[in-house]
């Protein structure tokens, strides 16, 4: 972006502007950025370390995969699983507390 802004011409004065409107901006969102990161570093290491347990989990375990795979899938639309669900109960048997039941049972050990 400096670049282009060196090279104006007699009607630069203009683009010499905008190109200082623009670094200053630039400036500016890269402090923006510095001070989430350093306010908000516990929340990103607490995510990133999740994500590597999920990982570690998911590439070991044949059965967690499956069930982080479905809680995955629940979360992304809840009206899926509970079909899902009250189907795996049975075609008849359309019962209200598993529609809003969303917690599987859980059996890893």
């Amino acid at each position: 972006m400096d670049a282009d802004c060196d090279s104006a011409d007699d009607d630069g004065e203009g683009e010499e502007e905008v190109c200082r409107r623009l670094s200053a901006r630039a400036k500016k969102l890269h402090v923006d950025q510095l001070e989430y990161y350093a306010s908000n570093q516990w929340r990103l290491q607490l995510q990133r370390s999740t994500l590597g347990l999920i990982a570690a989990i998911y590439s070991r375990y044949d059965a967690h995969r499956k069930l982080i795979a479905n809680d995955i899938l629940a979360l992304l639309n809840p009206r899926t699983a509970a079909s899902a669900t009250t189907a795996a109960n049975g075609a008849g048997n359309t019962s209200t507390i598993a529609s809003t039941n969303r917690t599987p049972v859980r059996t890893f050990w």
